[in-house]
């Protein structure tokens, strides 16, 4: 299952809401599978897929990128939640996070020495890891000018921050989904 063409909504306040998806082809569509397998007949006649590989490294079955709409950005199609290689995948996860509950406060006072440190790059370190921590930011990342300006502690710009005067801030920013914190 694909994206349907159609009229784009998108979330929030994002650049492209209200234009039209064209169709996916096969042509648009690149398939992850094992290398004893044959691909699967293109569901169009007198079509085929846009390539074959096979990364058994991924967790990805397909990957496509919409040209006409949002060439930045390549989508991908996983299992589903309830196979049991994404079950692996996320307990490893969670499994992650409980290792890092053991350590916690050591990562505490890495961040705190960060800060009072006469360094001004581990003190920057210092404060992201603080604000992530505290405030549960997401990291964040850059974006492409077609995408929706969401942004995480280390893609913070001066108009998301105001300060209120000693030891207090306001934030403002689009977060994850577009989501205004």
């Amino acid at each position: 299952m694909l994206e349907p063409p159609g009229l784009f909504r998108g979330r929030g306040e994002h650049p492209k809401s209200g234009t039209l998806k064209a169709r996916l082809k096969p042509e648009d569509v690149t398939l992850n599978m094992g290398r004893t397998n044959a691909p699967p007949i293109a569901p169009q006649p007198g079509h085929a897929w846009g390539s074959v590989v096979h990364n058994n490294n991924a967790t990805w079955l397909a990957m496509y990128k919409n040209i006409e709409h949002d060439a930045a950005r390549e989508k991908y199609l996983h299992l589903s939640a309830t196979s049991r290689f994404k079950g692996a995948s996320d307990l490893h996860k969670f499994e992650k996070a409980r290792n890092l509950g053991k350590i916690i406060d050591q990562v505490r006072a890495n961040y705190n020495q960060k800060m009072a440190s006469g360094n001004p790059r581990d003190y920057q370190i210092g404060t992201a890891i603080y604000l992530i921590d505290k405030l549960a930011l997401r990291v964040g990342n850059e974006k492409g000018e077609e995408e929706a300006d969401t942004v995480g502690c280390c893609s913070l710009r001066v108009e998301h921050v105001v300060l209120n005067g000693y030891n207090s801030i306001t934030l403002d920013f689009l977060g994850k989904d577009s989501i205004r914190y």
